[in-house]
């Protein structure tokens, strides 16, 4: 049972795992912003135009390798009740109104960076004057790359609601755990 300091402010004890699944998100979302942008901008210099077949390839890998994590946790840890997703950014803007925002705002921004990433780094071979290869793009390489966004998308906004959900939970446990005994 959760024994809190007679020193400490209750409410922040209650609060910690809120905040801390919030600077989380935002650390793993600037994460991937930031590899998406090298991987975007790296083949823009002129001595790396070469790699830009493999930031493709390390894109694509990216977004399922997000999607391949995501199932991999909701696995393990589970998935909170739907009641508990459908107030998780409501509640944890209870708690930290500023932080949600950036958390949200991040959380809304990973698809956008991984769908304009996409975009810039496919969009020179629609003009590839060889017809095949712009063929195969068209016909193969836009699936697999739209797919692979829908897929690492829905998964990033998931997993984002169901760990402030897990937070939140807690955040409720400590609570409870508290007032069962406030005088300790």
């Amino acid at each position: 049972m959760l024994r809190p300091m007679r020193d400490t402010d209750p409410q922040q004890i209650v609060d910690a795992p809120v905040r801390r699944a919030l600077l989380e998100l935002v650390v793993r979302g600037v994460a991937l912003v930031a590899v998406v942008l090298m991987l975007v901008l790296g083949p823009s210099v002129p001595s790396l135009a070469w790699t830009r077949d493999l930031a493709n390839v390390l894109l694509v890998a990216l977004l399922f390798g997000v999607a391949g994590l995501v199932r991999l946790e909701r696995h393990i840890r589970g998935r909170p009740s739907e009641p508990a997703r459908a107030d998780a950014w409501a509640r944890a803007r209870a708690v930290d109104e500023g932080d949600a925002a950036l958390g949200l705002l991040i959380a809304g921004w990973v698809p956008v960076a991984l769908a304009a990433g996409l975009v810039v780094l496919v969009a020179p071979h629609f003009a590839d004057a060889d017809l095949e290869v712009r063929g195969m793009w068209w016909a193969f390489g836009i699936p697999v790359l739209l797919g692979g966004w829908i897929v690492a998308t829905n998964g990033w906004l998931e997993a984002s609601r169901d760990e402030l959900a897990r937070a939140l939970g807690e955040s409720d446990r400590r609570f409870r755990a508290y007032w069962a005994d406030p005088g300790q």
